[in-house]
């Protein structure tokens, strides 16, 4: 009965969603993937797409590409496909912590008291408006399917801890652990929290523990070999390492640490939500990075203090901070230095703990005669329960507007994160899609100015200034956009239109040569310099370049540049 409430609840909250548009990163998953449903080739569909959401992530991109031989490019299909993904693993988490609070008696032992805490725990985390991120946004899949499969290793190891054959519960661990990992790299945490439930609570020693349960730790092990071989692919290494020249490790820790207690804030007042802090968000203040870092040492120092009185509340704090070791420390993530999809599965750590203290302190209050009967205080506790559930379900449902289109998405971020320069660049983007390109040119304007050396931001000016007729203007910016990137060939292509638009066909000529000595073995630049030269009377110099193109048309490049 309970299960049907949680499926009835979340299904309600994110109904809604089933409306929403494809917006920034699922246009490349899912819209822009010509390959997207084709399994001819079985390395491009478990590899995704490189750089993307399901780069480096085989069982995130299979269920993409399943997605789309069922149901084509429709967004509904994939949304329903993220809830379905988010519902089970809500209830999967409710019957894990079935199995945890019997075993551990944090609350007490009685069964109303278990099942009703974890289905409290469970309601609370499913209907979160902090889960949106990972559940409307469909490119955000990977982190839910990792929770799913994490929650289920756990539980597969619970089961396995207290089973006469453990064996069955311990490869179901292994396997389900190991496919955690091919959906998204956190999934190498779940072996380490499985050891530490096995330490708190089973074998109550680390050394007994890898001893009496070595087979466990070897499968769940495997993962991590998974792990590796996926990274020897590089799937993210533009963007996440520790020598990365824009942001070093200490000042993406030092976001961090502001970072995770706005996180935590998040989950006791979920506003404002942002979908898209920046890259990277302005450096903190020194007091409050210090203030921030002590306060999460001292939950740190709590959560293992409290691990030998209370090893529940130890277990939740110390998986809290595991969990998000990987994404929140020290390895810089240059493109999301913060993100609240990273929430995802830490979140039941923290309700489990507020839950769990919540009903601990009730039932000790009762034992001690500070409340009287029990079942005016049961009564205000559900009251209590589905009130605060109810509000996270409305702030979830209007959350899911925001993701209605990617106008809509952008319009919200700009206004919560005004100085993020990629805000205003994408919501510039979004505005010239629809036509209002004068509102669009503010935006990229503003953008520059944020971020001065923003590619992005400088081509796209210079775009909406080309719309609106202002070619000399939009000549500056173009020009300073090949300088940021040279390795562009659209930004190139662009110089040469603009240049060729203002009549000065010479400077065209050399910024097109300029094209194809930096771009040599790129079809287009070698078309574009060729008919260039062709158009300017020189026939037999643009043969070569012709030629070449024609040669490396067989390649599978995108059509030939041409000339305005």
């Amino acid at each position: 009965m309970l299960s049907l409430v949680l499926a009835a609840a979340t299904l309600i909250a994110y109904a809604n969603s089933l409306q929403s548009a494809f917006v920034h990163d699922d246009r490349d998953t899912v819209v822009w993937d010509r390959h997207l449903g084709e399994f001819s080739s079985l390395t491009r569909v478990l590899l995704g797409v490189r750089g993307g959401p399901t780069g480096g992530r085989p069982l995130t991109s299979l269920t993409f590409h399943l997605n789309a031989l069922i149901a084509g490019k429709k967004p509904a299909a994939y949304r329903s496909a993220n809830i379905l993904i988010h519902l089970g693993a809500g209830l999967v988490l409710f019957a894990l912590l079935c199995r945890v609070l019997a075993a551990g008696g944090g609350v007490t032992r009685r069964t109303g008291d278990v099942t009703a805490t974890a289905f409290a725990v469970s309601l609370l985390w499913l209907l979160h408006p902090m889960q949106s991120e990972s559940v409307t946004y469909v490119s955000q899949r990977a982190e839910s399917l990792m929770a799913l499969l994490f929650f289920v290793t756990v539980y597969c190891a619970i089961r396995g801890f207290r089973a006469a054959d453990p064996l069955p519960w311990f490869l179901g661990a292994a396997v389900a652990c190991t496919l955690s990992v091919l959906s998204k790299e956190v999934g190498v945490v779940a072996p380490v929290v499985v050891l530490l439930y096995d330490r708190l609570l089973v074998s109550r020693g680390w050394r007994r523990a890898l001893k009496e349960h070595w087979r466990l730790y070897a499968g769940l092990a495997f993962s991590w070999l998974v792990a590796g071989l996926l990274q020897l692919t590089a799937p993210r290494g533009y963007s996440v390492g520790l020598s990365n020249p824009h942001l070093s490790p200490w000042a993406y820790l030092q976001r961090q640490f502001v970072g995770v207690t706005t996180y935590l804030t998040l989950v006791f007042w979920p506003s404002p939500l942002v979908f898209d802090y920046g890259f990277p968000p302005p450096a903190p203040s020194v007091p409050r990075s210090v203030a921030a870092a002590v306060l999460l040492a001292a939950l740190v120092g709590a959560s293992i203090l409290a691990a030998r009185r209370w090893p529940l509340a130890g277990l939740a704090g110390i998986s809290f901070f595991l969990i998000l070791a990987p994404s929140s420390s020290v390895i810089p993530i240059l493109t999301e230095v913060l993100a609240e999809h990273r929430m995802y599965l830490p979140l039941a750590c923290v309700v489990a703990l507020v839950v769990g203290g919540a009903v601990a302190l009730i039932r000790a209050s009762e034992r001690r005669g500070v409340l009287a009967a029990q079942s005016p205080v049961r009564l205000a506790g559900w009251a209590l329960l589905f009130a605060v559930a109810g509000t996270l379900g409305f702030l979830t449902w209007q959350r899911n507007i925001v993701y209605r289109s990617e106008l809509s998405l952008w319009q919200d971020t700009a206004a919560k994160v005004p100085d993020n320069p990629r805000a205003q660049n994408n919501l510039g983007m979004a505005l010239l899609e629809v036509g209002r390109t004068a509102e669009a040119l503010a935006r990229f304007r503003e953008a520059v100015v944020l971020r001065p050396g923003y590619f992005e931001a400088n081509g796209n000016t210079a775009l909406a200034l080309e719309r609106l007729g202002e070619f000399s203007e939009a000549l500056v910016y173009m020009s300073r956009a090949v300088e940021i990137n040279p390795e562009s060939g659209p930004a190139h292509e662009s110089l040469v239109r603009l240049l060729i638009r203002l009549n000065r066909w010479n400077e065209a000529l050399a910024a097109a040569r300029a094209y194809v000595e930096r771009l040599p073995e790129s079809q287009r630049s070698n078309h574009l310099y060729g008919s260039l030269l062709s158009r300017m009377g020189r026939a037999k110099e643009a043969l070569p370049y012709l030629q070449r193109a024609k040669e490396l048309g067989s390649d599978g490049t995108a059509g030939d540049a041409r000339l305005p």
